[in-house]
């Protein structure tokens, strides 16, 4: 326990000797005091007493002390280091400014290492070697072509602009399967006339083309015709169907309610179409042919009739009702739109939206 103390209270000396010290040397008065407690051939001794001699203005005495520092630090014995000298020497020439201010500006540029050599250059002779137009064939589309082709040979088109992945879809015969995926998948330009081409390209790859990323909703009626001619797996997709009876909606949707012959030119629209879909969507099919058969009811369209037939329990004759709604798809087809309509009543029933 005595030993801990010992070494705290020596600790605590040493922290301190360093400000006692500065306190000490910044007095005139106590500053040889101060330079006394300092081992000779210190790096310390030799700081603090060329800065005694330079602050009292004794040139010679601080001018022997320096030199004395400097063989001090050549000497590898002795491995004295040189931290201020550098400081002291400024400080020196900046005092001698005063007295003798060319030559303590020849030195500061020697020791700066500043020459002050720079001409204004000929702004006219170096104006005419400059270029002022840019040559064509450096901003061409095929420089930009070649320079993505260099930087990325195997699919350089992935770093193509807008503009040019539109016209590098021109040559659509020569895309290879890989140029096929990756132009169905990412190319935003979807009136490009060639683009339903380049769909139904892509849709016949084996393995397939995955529809999901293809976004049919910006398509124009005309372009989802002719994918549904070219490639009728489309079809059975429900997203594709969704999106093909979205563009058969008017413009203003809201306007069927109030315009009968619009719903209703409308919704044959929309089974003329749903009677040409496979079986898996007969979901959808029974959907439309409900609001079909709806819009006929609240129009009187919707008929229901009787018939007489023979009963083979009695020989009586029994009435049965029989319903004008049609059963097969040509019959769907061969219904009439149906007259102008009142307001429909409030009937809980699935959404016209088709």
């Amino acid at each position: 326990m005595k030993t801990l103390l010992l070494l705290f209270i020596s600790s605590l000396a040493l922290h301190a000797a360093p400000d006692d010290f500065r306190e000490t040397f910044a007095d005139p008065a106590t500053r040889l005091a101060a330079l006394a407690t300092l081992t000779p051939g210190t790096r310390d001794f030799f700081f603090h007493t060329a800065l005694d001699h330079q602050l009292n203005g004794r040139g010679n005495e601080y001018a022997d002390t320096i030199d004395a520092w400097k063989a001090a630090t050549a000497d590898k014995k002795k491995r004295v280091s040189k931290e201020g000298l550098a400081i002291l020497e400024n400080r020196r020439i900046l005092l001698a400014y005063d007295t003798d201010p060319k030559a303590a500006l020849a030195e500061l540029k020697e020791t700066l290492g500043l020459k002050f050599d720079a001409t204004k250059p000929d702004s006219a002779a170096t104006n005419k070697a400059l270029p002022t137009t840019l040559a064509p064939a450096l901003i061409a589309p095929a420089a930009f072509q070649k320079a993505a082709e260099i930087a990325n040979p195997r699919t350089p088109y992935t770093t193509y602009s807008e503009q040019l992945l539109y016209s590098e879809l021109d040559s659509l015969e020569t895309f290879s399967e890989k140029r096929l995926r990756w132009f169905a998948q990412s190319f935003e330009r979807h009136d490009h006339p060639r683009y339903t081409e380049l769909l139904t390209k892509a849709l016949a790859l084996k393995p397939p083309f995955s529809s999901g990323s293809i976004s049919f909703g910006t398509l124009t009626l005309a372009q989802l015709d002719d994918l549904k001619k070219s490639t009728p797996v489309l079809l059975s997709s429900g997203r594709f169907n969704s999106d093909y009876l979205k563009k058969l909606t008017p413009a203003y949707p809201t306007e069927l309610l109030r315009h009968p012959a619009a719903h209703a030119a409308f919704l044959a629209a929309c089974k003329n179409y749903v009677v040409t879909l496979p079986p898996s969507q007969n979901s959808l099919k029974a959907h439309v042919l409900y609001h079909h058969l709806r819009l006929q009811e609240i129009t009187t369209s919707y008929r229901i009739k009787t018939r007489k037939r023979k009963s083979p329990s009695s020989p009586q004759t029994a009435s049965a009702t029989d319903c004008s709604s049609p059963r097969t798809a040509s019959a769907l087809s061969a219904t009439p739109p149906p007259p102008p309509f009142p307001p429909p009543t409030s009937r809980t029933a699935p959404s016209t939206s088709a």
